[in-house]
């Protein structure tokens, strides 16, 4: 069944067709609001320049915990 409607309408059509489709929601959306409430508090605590750094510090902490849970080993262009 399709709707003419705007978005609340198909969004509630999609919603009554597939009841577990807002679940696939609920986790991402969750985990957005927790990193979106932690950045205003490290905010509040650190000077912009700090927070800028300790945010490029998490990409390289990224690529490090990766090559240590996967034993595999990033190459020159997966680190830039």
């Amino acid at each position: 069944p399709t709707t003419t409607g705007g978005g609340c309408a198909k969004l509630a059509e999609h919603v009554s067709l597939a009841p577990e489709l807002p679940l696939k929601y609920i986790m991402p959306a969750l985990l957005y609001c927790g990193y979106n409430n932690l950045v205003y508090a490290n905010l509040a605590v650190f000077d912009p320049g700090t927070y800028n750094v300790l945010l490029q510090l998490r990409l390289v902490l990224t690529g490090l915990l990766y090559q240590a849970l996967f034993a595999r080993r990033l190459n020159r262009n997966q680190w830039l």
